[in-house]
């Protein structure tokens, strides 16, 4: 009745495949505009740990995403074809959930830093004499 290509409708295969390559376009498009917005744009080197965990942060959030997007597109064709073949994006997938924990555990303990490091120039400003004029 449908067309078909290893079990799958041609047409289903086709817009998977369509979806695949928008997904990556797209992550290529953001991963550019990221880099046009701080190193074009800004000029200027980041001079505060919280500036470089905000653009570290979008960075890998929008590249995070997009693993996500391709994986599930991946199930999706793969599951369609042989079930068993679902491992292999089931393991991108995984890979993007521990990159994303990873993300979360260097927002902390970089937050946590932060603060110590600001409680520190806090009490040593208290301390210091200022000048006169």
């Amino acid at each position: 009745m449908y067309a078909r290509h290893e079990g799958v409708p041609v047409c289903a295969a086709a817009l998977l495949g369509a979806i695949g390559y928008v997904v990556i376009a797209v992550a290529v498009f953001d991963v550019a505009k990221y880099f046009v917005e701080e190193e074009v744009i800004r000029g200027r080197e980041m001079r505060l740990a919280s500036e470089a965990r905000r653009s570290l942060t979008k960075f890998m959030s929008t590249i995070v995403i997009a693993v996500f997007i391709e994986a599930l597109v991946m199930v999706f064709r793969e599951g369609s074809r042989d079930i068993t073949m679902v491992l292999y994006p089931s393991v991108i997938l995984f890979m993007g959930i521990l990159t994303i924990l990873g993300l979360g555990l260097y927002q902390r303990l970089s937050a946590d830093v932060e603060r110590q490091v600001d409680e520190k120039d806090k009490v040593h400003e208290k301390a210091e004499p200022k000048p006169k004029k």
